[in-house]
């Protein structure tokens, strides 16, 4: 195992140069875990200067900037708009096939529904200094598709209760 020291330099044209010197040459004995060995590292000296070099970490390297990008707030904007899209898109769908595919409970589900969205708004205008970002619609989307999940499984279980004979008020 070599350790490499590398140094980078400015050229008088502007470019970076890497100057590499090797500034230790060790075997290692056995596979690197909690115990291990390695020789060749020299006196006992330079061994604790390497493991103080190599415990300092990466050196300072120049950074070069390939390219600068200016984001404005737009772009933000725009995926919170996308957002609210999305989000109207699948709220229109699953409301059309709640109520088409369950029929009077669909329609007492997407009131529900509706009702709970209305709340959640009105509880975010309330909050002084709350925005709504897109974790937050992601949460808004997150709270539709639980509360379809809830609404499935207890349709499913009431159209179960009623072919095993029973009356939709027993159901």
């Amino acid at each position: 195992m070599a350790t490499l020291y590398s140094e980078y330099m400015q050229s008088e044209e502007g470019q970076s140069i890497q100057q590499s010197e090797v500034i230790s040459v060790a075997t290692i004995q056995s596979t690197l875990g909690n115990r291990f060995r390695i020789t060749g590292v020299g006196s006992m000296p330079d061994a604790q200067n390497l493991a103080l070099l190599l415990r300092a970490g990466s050196l300072t390297a120049p950074v070069t900037i390939v390219e600068e990008r200016t984001i404005g707030p737009t772009l933000g904007a725009e995926n919170v708009k996308n957002g609210f899209a999305a989000l109207a898109l699948g709220l229109g769908f699953t409301l059309v096939f709640i109520a088409c595919w369950y029929r009077r409970l669909g329609w007492v589900a997407n009131a529900a529904l509706t009702i709970n969205l209305i709340c959640l708004f009105g509880l975010l205008a309330l909050i002084p200094g709350a925005v709504l970002t897109l974790p937050g619609i992601a949460g808004l989307v997150l709270t539709v598709g639980m509360a379809v999940d809830t609404n499935v499984l207890i349709f499913e279980r009431i159209k179960d209760k009623m072919r095993e004979g029973r009356n939709f008020s027993q159901a």
